[in-house]
């Protein structure tokens, strides 16, 4: 009996001690809770050595855990919301609940009734709702902060669901250059993490078109059409965007050009895209236009290539400069959780036109400028019209203007014996004296003038030209002026003029010698009476 009882006592005694043990056991696997030895590191690291600021807003927070390994080392963790406002948010009137987001008494959350972590479609749309709420203060969460600078850096700080939002960056150069900031991130922050930020960046291009060739420089006579190409493309926003908020539209303003009405063509992913699927002003004038889609279409075209073809037309201004520069501006949204905040990106191409002078002088005497000489331009056999502008200066200096649709087919040397030609592309130009200044001989043999462009290493015009002309008794080129010289007396062809001045004198020989002869003749009649 006392055997008995003895065992019995053990038996009760072992018993207690393990459940003791059990009890002790429980309290250590259960009574984690998260110190800052816990706290977890996330590293942000971007490939192309990019620069960016980053903030994590704490959603939900650990409170107690079981503590794992290596792997794995939070377990059977307990979450509770990091701010009464969290759930307001995901409650039936917040802006959670509206989309359908939920937290279950166990604190996962949930949409449409099925945790969502493995679904990384839905992961980002919460992100992206958590942000906007932060943006427009539903949200109060506590909030940490890193830099990311040589395109890595680190953050540590208590474990628990975080939604991580680029607040500010750049891109490896240092520029905006394009780049869509880093789209939220929800992370369950209960282990270290490494996040590589995937950049999402556009470009915009702009080129004059010549036949196959696409340049950023070209030259052309006033009034002629100059074609372009743009080329961009529609950046890949955050899920649940609002794209009525998306700010995506090109701006063009031209220099020296007008936009050439109805030459519009808009390619979407090598597709023509509908009018009515984007809003097109230009200006009054044409010397400017916008261009935007609208939001539908934004939305369903997404990362989509985007081709704009157009043309402008050459101004006939009455003061031309020889740069005719066209720019174009993109200004897009550029921050997924606020669209109001907007990047731009510009383009920008030149086409050049030329001018050159034609100087009368006389031959014998260089200070004596002839006014009233006439001549007419041609170019590739047909000749040119120009509009007569007379300038604002005291010499009332006159310039004539290629135009297209200009009446003037004969330009004349002014008060100072110039004739200035203006608005001209390359190539050679011949120069025909149709009337001489009074008194003075005219030239019946034409001169050319070839303007040249110079151009850079890539083939395409600089802007600066080179004029010239073969030398001539009666003509010579300097910089931009072709010098042509007249002498007093009747017309002389150019080439010809100390041959027709030898002919004269041959002539006046042969008139004398005949008068001679005569003379002779006579006196040898009356000798013979």
């Amino acid at each position: 009996m006392n055997f008995k009882k003895s065992r019995i006592a053990k038996v009760i005694g072992a018993a207690s001690l393990a459940a003791l043990m059990a009890v002790g056991s429980f309290a250590t696997v259960f009574a984690a809770t998260p110190t800052a030895a816990d706290n977890k590191t996330i590293t942000f690291a971007s490939t192309q050595g990019a620069t960016g600021t980053f903030k994590g807003y704490q959603l939900l927070k650990v409170v107690n855990f079981n503590k794992g390994d290596t792997t794995t080392p939070m377990k059977d963790v307990v979450y509770a919301v990091a701010d009464d406002s969290v759930t307001t948010f995901f409650s039936a009137t917040g802006a959670g609940g509206k989309a359908g987001y939920s937290l279950d008494a166990d604190m996962q959350i949930l949409k449409g009734g099925k945790k969502i972590t493995t679904d990384a479609t839905e992961t980002k749309a919460l992100a992206t709702l958590v942000a906007s709420a932060v943006a427009d203060g539903t949200l109060t969460l506590p909030t940490v902060s890193t830099t990311v600078s040589g395109g890595k850096q680190s953050v540590t700080t208590a474990p628990g669901y975080y939604v991580f939002v680029e607040t500010s960056g750049t891109d490896g150069e240092g520029t905006q250059n394009g780049r869509i900031l880093t789209k939220p991130m929800l992370v369950n922050l209960i282990a270290n993490k490494n996040s590589t930020v995937k950049d999402d960046k556009i470009n915009l291009t702009k080129k004059i078109v010549e036949d196959a060739k696409r340049v950023d420089a070209s030259t052309a006579d006033n009034t002629d059409d100059v074609k372009y190409e743009v080329k961009s493309a529609i950046p890949n926003y955050a899920e649940n965007t609002d794209f009525t908020k998306v700010k995506y539209s090109f701006s063009d303003t031209f220099d020296g050009l007008t936009y050439k009405a109805n030459s519009m063509v808009v390619t979407v992913g090598g597709t023509k895209v509908d009018a009515t699927n984007y809003t097109f002003t230009p200006a009054t004038n044409n010397k400017s236009f916008t261009l935007s889609f609208k939001a539908d279409y934004l939305k369903t075209n997404q990362g989509k290539a985007v081709q704009l073809n157009y043309t402008g037309t050459m101004d006939s201004p009455n003061v031309t400069d020889t740069a005719r520069p066209n720019s174009i501006t993109l200004t897009y949204s550029n921050n997924p959780t606020n669209l109001s905040e907007t990047g731009t990106l510009s383009d920008n191409v030149t086409t050049y036109t030329s001018k050159f002078d034609i100087l009368k002088l006389d031959k014998n005497n260089a200070a004596i400028k002839l006014a009233g000489a006439q001549f007419t331009i041609a170019k590739d056999g047909a000749v040119l019209k120009f509009r007569k502008v007379v300038g604002t200066d005291t010499a009332k200096t006159v310039t004539y203007v290629y135009d297209k649709a200009g009446t003037v087919t004969t330009v004349e040397s002014d008060a100072n014996g110039t004739i200035r030609l203006d608005g001209l592309a390359d190539g050679t130009y011949t120069v025909t004296e149709t009337k001489a200044p009074a008194g003075y001989a005219k030239l019946t043999t034409p001169f050319t003038v070839t303007a040249t462009a110079a151009k850079n290493a890539g083939g395409e015009p600089t802007g600066v030209f080179t004029h010239t002309s073969v030398t001539t008794t009666f003509s010579s080129m300097k910089g931009t002026t072709l010098t042509v010289l007249n002498q007093k007396g009747v017309s002389l062809p150019e080439t010809g003029a100390t041959t027709a001045i030898a002919l004269a004198g041959v002539g006046t020989l042969i008139v004398a010698g005949g008068a001679v002869f005569m003379i002779l003749s006579k006196k040898k009649k009356n000798a013979s009476k």
